[in-house]
């Protein structure tokens, strides 16, 4: 009976070890689970940066490339000097049944008929144009009426000849601009130099400048 019992205990010890051996390995099988799901998170986590560094790189391409692509329209919105007018004038501007500044609009398109944004230069396009090189190289040391940006009395009588209405030489004035586009300095320095003459009398003749 005694041998039955102990043979019953090592059967019920076998059985626990096999019990506790099955729990090691469900334990061991849980934990290769968990590091699996662990690596499986870590993977996800990596690609979902990686997938967003990607596209932060595109979107500061596609920035870059609209920059780029932006870049003929800056420069086609600056100003350009075509050139100077085919029609020369006294200080009374009259052209195509239009007079002063209108006429010098129309001087301008009849002298460059194929770009329709032609018109009479303001001292700011001039000085705008040449600053960035936009200027055909026609306009070297051409004389020409200039409107001033700010007239000598409150008239413009002696600065624009009233306005480009007045042809004479006793009430009013005009004022000249000459572009050389290699001049020499004193100093040795070699580029654009414009030259102002003021106090013409507006029954001379000059071309004027034209922009777009």
């Amino acid at each position: 009976a005694q041998n039955s019992a102990n043979d019953a205990q090592n059967s019920a010890d076998n059985a626990q070890n096999s019990a506790d051996n099955a729990q090691n390995s469900a334990d061991n099988a849980q934990n290769s689970a968990n590091d699996a799901n662990t690596l499986a998170q870590a993977n996800t986590q990596a690609h979902t940066q990686l997938v967003n560094t990607v596209a932060d790189i595109q979107n500061q391409l596609n920035t870059l490339d609209g920059v780029v692509d932006d870049l003929p329209n800056q420069l086609s919105t600056a100003a350009f000097v075509l050139g100077v007018s085919n029609t020369t004038s006294n200080g009374w501007f009259q052209y195509d049944n239009k007079q002063g500044v209108r006429a010098a609009g129309e001087m301008c398109k009849d002298s460059f008929p194929n770009d329709s944004n032609a018109h009479f230069c303001s001292l700011s396009e001039i000085q705008q144009a040449l600053s960035v090189g936009n200027f055909n190289n026609s306009i070297n040391n051409v004389n020409t009426w200039v409107y001033t940006a700010v007239p000598r009395d409150t008239n413009g009588f002696k600065s624009y000849c009233q306005s480009f209405l007045y042809n004479s030489g006793h009430a009013a004035s005009g004022t000249s601009l000459t572009i050389s586009t290699a001049a020499a300095s004193i100093s040795g320095g070699n580029g654009i130099q414009l030259t102002y003459t003021s106090d013409l009398a507006c029954s001379q003749q000059r071309k004027i400048l034209c922009c777009r």
